[in-house]
């Protein structure tokens, strides 16, 4: 992370050098995060400190428990600011359930949607002959900040109770332990077809489940039978391991979409700061 912070230092960011205004010193522990979006996108995302997958650390009195973790194992990140940044510090489950480009449109919009209540707050002002004085522009900020947390906890919170939602969490559980066939909190591909009702034409069913990737058909069912290795996500194919060389960015793409399924339903914390 150290180097990330370094970059960005450097390089001011996705638009260029920008002025730096200050320095945020920030100390971690464990496997809250923290994203710094400048420009539009995150250039700085913090690492997770873990024991073991989903043992993060943990802070604890030690006169009652010895072996906690402590502060002074966090991780420090020094960051560059700059005008029209935007700082994101949320615990895992904001991490588990959000991916950072949804976090990146979720920003754009949320500000989007504070700067369209400002002016219409301003037309009503002067058409009121501004009787009253508009609030200053440290309390604009706080308002933006605060609608634009709330938005991104309601996302966060939709998604770790989506069982077909392919979050992070179900992405990493996946990798890093192949031998569960489920996500975070809900089914994996091989989910059962829904009944349909019985009026429904054959013809209709079959072409409905023909577009459900969620259906366990007759076909996907012979191809797992016959050619095993076509449908195990684990195995490192020809054409995955060309595709993550031609295209690095699809390899998230791909685990977003064919990955296993789930949110994780777990406490949402979200801070937000703009930085003016």
């Amino acid at each position: 992370m150290a180097a990330a912070a370094d970059a960005v230092e450097r390089s001011g960011g996705g638009e260029g050098p920008r002025e730096v205004l200050a320095y945020a010193q920030v100390c971690l522990v464990g496997d809250v995060g923290l994203r710094l979006i400048r420009g539009g996108g995150v250039t700085a995302p913090t690492e997770v400190q873990e024991h073991s997958f989903n043992t993060p650390y943990q802070l604890g009195h030690l006169g009652l428990l010895p072996g906690s973790d402590t502060a002074g194992m966090g991780l420090g990140y020094s960051l560059a600011l700059a005008a029209g940044d935007v700082i994101i510090a949320g615990s895992d489950g904001l991490w588990d359930n959000v991916w950072d480009d949804q976090l990146e449109a979720l920003v754009q919009q949320g500000l989007r949607d504070v700067w369209d209540n400002v002016w219409h707050r301003l037309e009503g002002l002067v058409a009121a002959g501004l009787r009253h004085l508009p609030p200053s522009a440290a309390a604009w900020d706080a308002a933006a900040a605060a609608r634009l947390a709330r938005s991104v906890a309601e996302v966060a919170a939709g998604q770790a109770a989506d069982s077909n939602f392919r979050s992070p969490w179900a992405v990493e559980l996946a990798e890093r332990m192949p031998q569960v066939n489920f996500g975070g909190g809900g089914a994996d591909l091989e989910g059962v077809c829904a009944v349909q009702p019985i009026m429904q034409s054959i013809s209709e069913v079959a072409a409905g489940q023909a577009d459900d990737s969620n259906c366990r058909s007759p076909w996907a069912v012979e191809l797992a039978g016959r050619m095993p290795q076509a449908v195990d996500s684990n195995i490192k194919s020809p054409w995955v391991v060309e595709l993550a060389e031609r295209v690095p960015q699809a390899q998230g793409l791909m685990s977003r979409l064919f990955g296993p399924r789930g949110g994780k339903p777990d406490d949402i914390t979200v801070v937000v700061a703009l930085v003016a």
